[in-house]
C-alpha cells in the first residue's frame, strides 16, 4: 500500500457521552490527514437518555453521521453494527469518552498498514488524565504498576496492548470479524484472541495515544476493577485454554514484585489503601457476575479539554 491513501471510517459507540463527545469529535478534526483520507465519523447512540445526540448533530459537520438508537444493547452489538457500516480501507473504533492525545494519532495508527497490507489489526495505546483525587491517585498507582509490568516482559506481554478504547482493523478482516453477545467487559481481550487463533497479524504501536480519565470514587473504581478480573473464565468459552495460558503472562507474582518496587517511590498511604482495594474487589468478584451491559462509571465520563489534562505530563 505505498504512496496510497487509505480511506478512514471512525465508529463510536456512545452511552450518554454529553461531557465528552464534542472534545473527542473535535480531536478527531484537527488530525493531520497523512497518509489516510478521513471518510466518516459514525457515531452510534446506544439508547443515551442525555444530551448525547443533540451534541453530535449540532456539531454540523457532513463527515459526521448520528444513529439514535432508542435501546441500549451494548458495546458488542453496536460496535458489530458499526463494522457493517464499513467500506473503507480502514475502521477505526473508538470510545466515546476519550480524546485523541495529539494531531498524529490517526497517523500513527494507520501507519503499519501502509507498510504491511497483510496486518488485520492495530493497537493504540492510552494515557490517564493527570490524578487530582486520592481515588484517581489510587488507580493511577495500578496503572502504573500494569505499565511496569508490561514493560519487564516486553513481547511477551502483546496481550496486555490489545485495549479496547482504540483499535484500528483492515477492511478485509471487518469482513470476517464480529463480537458474540455477552462479551462487552472483555471484547479486546477477545479481538485479541480471535485476531491469534485466525492467524491475522498484528501491532502494536504506542504512539497512538488516547486519553481517558480514572475513576475518582471508591464505588466506580471496584466497579472497574471487578469487570477487569472476570474475563478469563469467559474466555474459556471460545478459545482453548492451552492459548489462553500461554498469553496470559502477568502473573500476580509479576504484579506483587512490581508492586513492592513502586512501593518504595510512592506515598505510603497510596499503597495500603491500594492493597486493601485490591483485596475488596478479589473478593466482590468472586461473588458477583458482570452483567452483559455494565453499570458505567460516572466518574470516568466527565470531558477531557486537553489543554488543561496534561499540564503535568
Amino acid at each position: 500500500m505505498k504512496n496510497k491513501k487509505l480511506t478512514v471510517t471512525i465508529g463510536i459507540p456512545a452511552f450518554n457521552e454529553e461531557k465528552n463527545i464534542r472534545y473527542l469529535l473535535e480531536s478527531i478534526f484537527e488530525q493531520k490527514e497523512d497518509g489516510y483520507f478521513l471518510e466518516k465519523v459514525l457515531v452510534i447512540s446506544d439508547g443515551s437518555t442525555d444530551n448525547t445526540v443533540n451534541i453530535v448533530k449540532n456539531m454540523k459537520n457532513k463527515k459526521i453521521m448520528i444513529v439514535d438508537a432508542k435501546n441500549r444493547l451494548g458495546k458488542a452489538v453496536r460496535f458489530n453494527y458499526l463494522l457493517k457500516k464499513n467500506n473503507s480501507d480502514i475502521f477505526i473504533q473508538l470510545d466515546g469518552d476519550v480524546v485523541l492525545k495529539d494531531k498524529e494519532t490517526l497517523k500513527n495508527i494507520i501507519k503499519p498498514f501502509l507498510k504491511d497490507s497483510t496486518i488485520g489489526v492495530v493497537n493504540g495505546s492510552v494515557q490517564p488524565v493527570s490524578p487530582t483525587t486520592f481515588v484517581e491517585r489510587l488507580s493511577h498507582f495500578g496503572f502504573e504498576i500494569w505499565q511496569e509490568s508490561k514493560k519487564i516482559l516486553g513481547k511477551k506481554a502483546e496481550r496486555y496492548r490489545s485495549i479496547g478504547q482504540i483499535r484500528a482493523f483492515s477492511k478485509e478482516f471487518t469482513k470476517h470479524f464480529c463480537l458474540p453477545r455477552g462479551t462487552d467487559h472483555y471484547e479486546d481481550i477477545y479481538s485479541f484472541y480471535y485476531a491469534l487463533s485466525n492467524g491475522w497479524k498484528m501491532v502494536n504501536v504506542l504512539d497512538a495515544i488516547v486519553l481517558y480519565r480514572l475513576a475518582s470514587n471508591f464505588k466506580d473504581y471496584i466497579n472497574q476493577m471487578v469487570r477487569h478480573l472476570q474475563p478469563h473464565n469467559e474466555l474459556e468459552k471460545h478459545f482453548d485454554k492451552e492459548i489462553l495460558e500461554k498469553y496470559e503472562t502477568i502473573t500476580m507474582k509479576l504484579k506483587l514484585q512490581v508492586l513492592l518496587k513502586m512501593a518504595q517511590k510512592t506515598r505510603i498511604d497510596i499503597v495500603i489503601f491500594f492493597c486493601l482495594l485490591q483485596g475488596i474487589t478479589y473478593i466482590f468478584s468472586a461473588f458477583i457476575k458482570v452483567d452483559n451491559i455494565w453499570n458505567i462509571s460516572e466518574t470516568t465520563k466527565k470531558g477531557i479539554e486537553k489543554s488543561k489534562s496534561l499540564m503535568s505530563y
